[in-house]
């Protein structure tokens, strides 16, 4: 399950470092030259897309998604465990939900050809990348659940620095 977030999270990584550089260059272009990319808001729609679909595994496991922590902080060890359950249902209902939604869009788009309006990417293969980052999403909230059963916990990120 770890390789496998790990791969997503380089991908993600990747995604987003093709997508600002694509971001740049064309606001270079369009400002500068006067020659916008053609088809430019298309990939980064779909890149964006990539970079949270494939992430959301990671952002869970790494423990790097938003979450109050100035009052988890003070949180009792009972209570700080019940609002860990809390959340983990609530994101699987999440994620499930996700799973749904675009698995039912990616036959509905496939059905009549849906694509982008500029470089014809059909949005079907963009549903479908949704429904694998969702559904990754998914295991790695039932591998998070399984290791509070155990009594064991994904070590934590190192700390950041912060200026």
């Amino acid at each position: 399950m770890i390789s496998l977030v790990k791969f997503l999270r380089y991908v993600s990584c990747i995604a987003l470092l093709a997508v600002a550089i694509v971001m740049s260059l064309e606001a270079t272009l369009r400002y500068v030259f006067r020659a916008p990319i053609f088809g430019v808001q298309d990939l980064l729609s779909a890149g964006l897309l990539v970079v949270f679909s494939l992430g959301l595994a990671d952002s869970w496991l790494s423990r790097s998604h938003v979450r109050m922590d100035m009052l988890y902080d003070n949180f009792s060890p009972t209570l700080r465990k019940i609002v860990d359950y809390i959340s983990l249902f609530i994101a699987a209902i999440m994620g499930g939900a996700l799973v749904y939604g675009a698995y039912k869009a990616m036959f509905h788009y496939a059905g009549y050809g849906a694509s982008t309006p500029l470089l014809n990417i059909p949005i079907s293969w963009l549903a479908a990348i949704v429904v694998f980052g969702a559904a990754c999403f998914c295991l790695a909230i039932v591998y998070d659940f399984y290791l509070k059963l155990t009594g064991r916990d994904i070590p934590p990120p190192p700390p950041t620095l912060v200026a």
